[in-house]
C-alpha cells in the first residue's frame, strides 16, 4: 500500500508526524507533502497567479518528505497529476490540532485535502482530535486507523471524517455533520471610514439536539466517524453506503452483515 500524507498545520506540526509513524503500521511506503506553513481554515483553496514550490526536506530521518509552498489542497493536486509518482492506495491529512465538527468541516484545510483526493478518486481520510497528549492520540490511531483505511478504500469517492474524543475513545461510531461548532459575531473595531478592522469572536455550542451527531459524538468521550459523499454517485452505491452506515452504531469492517459491493465501486479505484 501506497499512503500519502498531508495535513494544513504545516510541516512541523506534531500530529501529521504522529500519524505518518502510525500509518506505517498499514503496511507499504508512506510519503509525507505538506504545506510549509500553517493553511488552518483554507478549505480546498488552491494556488492561481503565482509557482508552488516544492522542496525535499534533508532532515526528515527516515521518512521521505516534502515542503509545498501553496495550499493543502495544492499538495494533494500535486499528488494526484502524478509529480510524485502513481496515485497513492490512500490519502491521510490530519492529524489536526483540534476537532473539525459540524458544517465547519468545510472551512478546515484538513478537510479540505481529504475533499480534493476524494475528488479525484484517491481513498481520503480526514483525521483530527481534540486531546493533544499525542502519545494517546497514537494509541487510539492504532486501534482505528486500519479499519477507516477499510472504508475508505472500499469508497474512493466518499470524504471519511474521523475525530477523536479528549478523553475515553473506547468506542468509535458512525455519526452525522452538527451544525455549526461555532457561532461567529463580528465586531467592529476603530478604524479610517474607507478601513473598518473587523475581529470575530467565536463562542463553540455546548449541547446537540442530535445525540448521533460528530460533536455530540467526541464530547461524549466516543471516536467519531462521518463519510461525506463528495461526487455524484450511482444510486444502487449510494443505497450500500447507507445501507452500511448507521449513525449512532459501532464502526465494523466495511465487509461484515453488509451486501455484496456494487461493481461499479469494486472499479471505481484509481490505477
Amino acid at each position: 500500500m501506497r499512503i500519502v500524507i498531508t495535513n494544513d498545520d504545516g510541516i512541523d506540526a506534531q500530529g501529521i508526524h504522529v500519524l505518518a509513524l502510525v500509518a506505517r503500521g498499514l503496511g507499504g511506503s508512506v510519503l509525507v507533502i505538506a504545506p510549509e506553513q500553517d493553511h488552518s481554515g483554507q478549505s480546498q483553496a488552491i494556488t492561481m497567479r503565482r509557482p508552488v514550490w516544492v522542496r525535499k526536506r534533508k532532515d526528515s530521518g527516515t521518512l521521505e518528505q516534502y515542503t509545498v509552498s501553496g495550499t493543502p489542497a495544492d499538495c494533494v493536486r500535486l499528488v494526484a497529476s502524478g509529480y510524485f509518482g502513481p496515485p497513492p492506495d490512500l490519502l491521510l491529512s490530519g492529524v489536526n490540532h483540534g476537532p473539525n465538527l459540524g458544517e465547519d468541516v468545510w472551512a478546515s484545510g484538513t478537510v479540505g485535502a481529504a475533499r480534493m483526493a476524494a475528488c479525484r478518486r484517491i481513498p481520503a481520510v480526514a483525521v483530527s482530535s481534540l486531546c493533544q497528549d499525542w502519545s494517546w492520540v497514537s494509541r487510539r490511531l492504532l486501534r482505528y486507523l486500519p479499519l477507516v483505511a477499510e472504508w475508505a478504500t472500499a469508497f474512493p469517492g466518499v470524504l471519511f471524517n474521523l475525530n477523536l474524543p479528549a478523553y475515553g475513545g473506547h468506542l468509535l461510531r458512525w455519526t452525522t455533520l452538527s451544525q455549526a461548532w461555532f457561532t461567529e459575531h463580528p465586531i467592529k473595531t476603530v478604524g479610517a471610514e474607507a478601513e473598518v478592522p473587523v475581529s470575530w469572536i467565536r463562542q463553540p455550542h455546548t449541547s446537540w439536539e442530535d445525540s448521533t451527531s460528530d460533536a455530540a459524538t467526541i464530547f461524549g468521550g466516543m471516536a467519531s466517524l462521518t463519510p461525506l459523499p463528495v461526487l455524484p454517485r450511482p444510486e444502487d452505491d449510494q443505497r450500500w453506503l447507507e445501507v452500511c452506515v448507521t449513525p449512532g452504531t459501532a464502526v465494523q469492517p466495511p465487509n461484515s452483515n453488509a451486501p455484496a459491493l456494487p461493481s461499479s465501486l469494486a472499479t471505481s479505484q484509481p490505477s
